[in-house]
């Protein structure tokens, strides 16, 4: 096997690989996410004006709210606007009276309330907490009960 001498090595590209041991596409738009941080505190991230996409089968860089319904998401900026990311999936955010098991995921103005079923919570009419029947909105509004 031939020995390189050093300037032989700088010749065949060395100093280039050396300069840019660093430099990677890792965090580029459809590139891997840059991972920091320790095994359970560790975080994602993406070069600025993308968002790490980890429901995709290897954590990817995309733009913010670039998924429609049914596409991958690791979170809510996953998905196109008026979606929410419900167990990896973008989905439609769910409407007055309907079903929130998860506690989260309810159309804007709406909150998932226990209110009528603690043990089937609906999406109801926010109306800060306020008692029923002072002209607020209730979960009662929202079921029809």
């Amino acid at each position: 096997m031939k020995s390189r001498t050093f300037a032989g090595w700088l010749l065949a590209g060395g100093l280039t690989t050396l300069l840019c041991a660093a430099c990677s596409s890792q965090g580029d738009a459809g590139q891997g996410c840059v991972y920091s941080g320790g095994l359970l505190n560790g975080s994602y991230s993406c070069n600025r004006g993308l968002v790490c996409n980890t429901g995709r089968s290897s954590p990817t860089c995309e733009s913010p709210n670039a998924n429609a319904v049914g596409g991958p998401c690791g979170e809510d900026n996953n998905c196109k606007a008026g979606l929410w990311c419900n167990l990896k999936v973008c989905a439609d955010l769910i409407g007055l009276g309907q079903p929130c098991p998860s506690g989260v995921g309810c159309a804007s103005g709406l909150i998932c309330s226990k209110m009528v079923d603690p043990n089937r919570p609906v999406c109801a009419v926010d109306d800060g907490g306020a008692p029923p029947g002072d002209g607020g909105g209730s979960v009662a509004d929202a079921t029809g009960e």
